[in-house]
């Protein structure tokens, strides 16, 4: 494996198709432009003031989260881009869903987790 220290992260996406979040932050650290094939693990934002992921590459990914429930309550990401008019709940597709009843992926894959232990 290689890695390497780059000041954009749009540089180290152009050809990734995993991208794992796992920060803290209160404002999205990637950029709306992912692949097209991409699989973007969203694992850091937990809580309800971290975000991780912008709305843009929400409003473009078919999104899969651990629990429906809890991604409304601790998913600062999908929250934000709900009220940005990018992200509908309905759309949203739960973790035992997505293994149960596989269906191919419109655009990028977001896997949004707030630490659902099952």
């Amino acid at each position: 494996m290689e890695a390497w220290i780059v000041e954009d992260p749009a540089e180290a996406l152009e050809g990734a198709t995993l991208a794992v979040t796992a920060t803290t932050s209160d404002e999205p650290v990637l950029p709306e432009q992912v692949r097209e094939d991409a699989f973007v693990a969203a694992v850091g934002s937990f809580t309800p003031e971290a975000a991780e992921i912008p709305a843009g590459l929400v409003a473009r990914s078919t999104v899969v989260v651990d629990t429906v429930e809890g991604a409304k309550e601790e998913a600062e990401d999908l929250l934000l881009a709900g009220k940005a008019g990018a992200f509908r709940w309905e759309d949203a597709v739960s973790l035992d869903e997505a293994l149960m009843e596989p269906k191919s992926p419109s655009g990028p894959v977001i896997f949004e987790s707030v630490g659902y232990a099952a």
